[in-house]
């Protein structure tokens, strides 16, 4: 058996901050700083069933924001600001690929950043107790740095140095007449060098006169842009990508049995994209898939059978198929879902319990020595289910112990070909609140 390195360390500062400055103003300031090292066994290289090299990286997250509040709380204006940057240094290893030697993935080192900054203001036009209007205006600066180098033999140097951007601007109304509760909102959004992007969107929520049921309605237009990772990285990257877009909505009721002291809901879902920004195995690249269609169920449950014990269970289905290639997606499981028991024991004592599973999932993997030789046709992860529990214990109004173990039952499985699941872990953590 081959035993490889896995390794995962990191360190996180949170803190937030509010204030009131005076009888109408408020503010609101919240930062996080966050350190990792990881080292680990890169994406389609087998796993432990490949070469076993590991790739090592160092991530640092930085993020500050704050919300200035002004005027009375029920309509008051905010303006607002915030930053976000990342910065990677990663060192990847050569991925072999036997069957196909032009298509190795060559050695990597790379150092780049990444930064979001971004500012707005949103004033509720109108706030009555049924009837409000929002409007807002928000605008988005990001930058994109790398300097990276490819071993193709010798040294070949690919780095980038990106920057965009995207002002916006947002209206939202919502509306309650007799049984019925609506939204209608658009966001109009203008990116640098590209074309304007309008996404409607329209919420319905219709309520029975028993008052135990209710029917969701909800119908969108999305896009996103591409990343400057799908853009920039001189792996996978690609310059032409464009802006991917996607159309669609969903239909769901809610019901109540009140004298069960149960809960449900049921919905169906269904979604196109065109030019979805998606990784395509084959090429080892991400790419623009012209037409890809998402369509579903979901199912909720829930159960309270005494005044300090509930029961939930959630289940989805899923079809993501690409209708150009008829192919189902990676990483896509067709069935996924939960089930969580919450026992608040005592006002201080909590203990929860929790499950999940996954059915198997379209996975590619290319021809990587000594477990993956030319032919090699496993083409799917199996699914699995996993078990957990936690311990909560509330020693003061601001101290909080958390105590939890993850795979319970040590279970084997997957999440990619060739990359085993976290064993048992035991996990203890202490939080403190200001009051």
């Amino acid at each position: 058996d081959q035993i490889v390195k896995d390794e995962f360390e990191q360190f996180a500062v949170q803190g937030n901050y509010e204030s009131k400055l005076g009888e109408r103003t408020g503010l609101r300031i919240n930062g996080r700083v966050t350190s990792w090292n990881a080292e680990d066994l890169p994406e389609a290289s087998g796993g432990v069933l490949g070469t076993g090299e590991t790739r090592t990286s160092e991530h640092e997250d930085v993020s500050l924001g704050f919300d200035l509040l002004l005027g009375a709380p029920e309509r008051s204006q905010k303006i607002y600001a915030a930053a976000y940057r990342q910065d990677l240094q990663r060192a990847s290893p050569a991925i072999p690929n036997v069957s196909d030697p032009p298509n190795s993935i060559p050695a990597s080192a790379e150092d780049t950043s990444y930064l979001n900054a971004r500012a707005g203001w949103s004033y509720p036009a109108i706030a009555r107790k049924r009837t409000r209007l929002n409007a807002g205006v928000e605008s988005v600066f990001e930058n994109g740095k790398s300097d990276s180098i490819l071993d193709v033999g010798v040294p070949l140097p690919t780095s980038y140095s990106l920057d965009r951007v995207t002002v916006s601007a947002l209206v939202d109304f919502l509306a309650e007449r007799g049984q019925f509760l609506f939204e209608v909102g658009a966001r109009l959004d203008k990116p640098e060098n590209t074309n304007a992007e309008l996404s409607p969107n329209l919420g319905l929520i219709y309520r029975f006169e028993n008052k135990r049921t209710r029917l969701r309605v909800s119908l969108g237009r999305a896009f996103k842009l591409a990343s400057f990772f799908a853009l920039a990285n001189p792996l996978v990257g690609d310059p032409g990508l464009d802006p991917e877009t996607s159309v669609g909505g969903s239909v769901g009721v809610e019901h109540s049995f009140r004298s069960a002291a149960v809960d449900t809901m049921f919905s169906v879902f269904s979604y196109r994209f065109d030019d979805l920004i998606d990784f395509d195995p084959n090429k080892f690249r991400l790419v623009n898939r012209d037409k890809v269609t998402s369509r579903g169920a979901e199912v909720a449950v829930g159960w309270k059978p005494a005044e300090r014990i509930a029961v939930k269970v959630n289940m989805t289905y899923q079809d993501v198929e690409d209708e150009d290639t008829g192919e189902t997606l990676v990483h896509r499981p067709e069935w996924s879902g939960g089930a969580r028991f919450d026992w608040r024991i005592t006002d201080k004592v909590r203990w929860e319990v929790v499950g999940q599973f996954v059915t198997k999932t379209r996975d590619v993997q290319i021809s990587v020595p000594p477990s993956f030789p030319v032919g090699s046709s496993r083409d799917t992860v199996p699914g699995y289910e996993l078990l957990g529990t936690a311990l909560l214990v509330r020693l003061s109004p601001s101290w909080l112990i958390d105590a939890r173990v993850n795979n319970l039952l040590d279970e084997e499985y997957e999440t990619l070909i060739g990359f085993p699941g976290l064993e048992r872990q035991f996990l203890l953590g202490v939080r403190f609140q200001t009051p």
